[in-house]
């Protein structure tokens, strides 16, 4: 895995299923319901995160590559990731920008921008996969440098009627 800065905490996640074939250093989500694993965007197929739900459907970066239906998987929960900035970002990120994964992009591309995440309606109580804590420009194109937290680690739950996030609610509801 090519886009690993510092260690961090690897977990094996022994009864997971990958959904489709996904290259390592690649953020995965988790649908809810199953213990199946997509890239993390919302244009994978059968991934059905959208709004705030999508994440906290975050759960970290990818360790090896997986094929189809691969059981068993390494996944980093904890560490620095470098990812490209997508190239809708209309402002510099800067050290301390919250970084959300983008609706395309398999998994690849960040933005430091809530309107590239969603429209402005499913971004009410949307998480952050992490902040940035390294650059180069900051600008489309660029890559940075994410402390990644991910957001199926904070149970909690979003709540329907104000679409804000609520946290200590275990098991999570999505």
């Amino acid at each position: 895995m090519e886009n690993k800065i510092s260690e961090g905490n690897l977990v094996y996640l022994e009864k997971c299923t990958a959904a489709s074939n996904i290259a390592a250093g690649r953020m995965i989500g988790i649908n809810t319901g199953a213990n199946t694993l997509y890239s993390y965007d919302r244009e994978s197929v059968g991934f059905s995160g959208t709004g705030g739900g999508f994440g906290v459907r975050f759960i970290g970066i990818l360790d090896e590559s997986v094929s189809a239906g691969q059981v068993g998987v390494n996944v980093w929960t904890r560490g620095i990731f470098e990812f490209q900035l997508a190239s809708s970002i209309e402002t510099a990120a800067t050290i301390g920008h919250p970084v959300w994964g983008c609706i395309s992009g398999g998994g690849a591309l960040v933005t430091t921008e809530m309107s590239s995440v969603a429209p402005s309606a499913m971004a009410t109580g949307m998480l952050p996969i992490g902040t940035v804590v390294g650059l180069t420009n900051g600008t489309s194109g660029e890559y940075v440098r994410v402390k990644i937290t991910p957001g199926a680690f904070n149970w909690g739950a979003l709540l329907s009627s104000t679409g804000t996030y609520a946290g200590n609610n275990f098991p999570p509801t999505i």
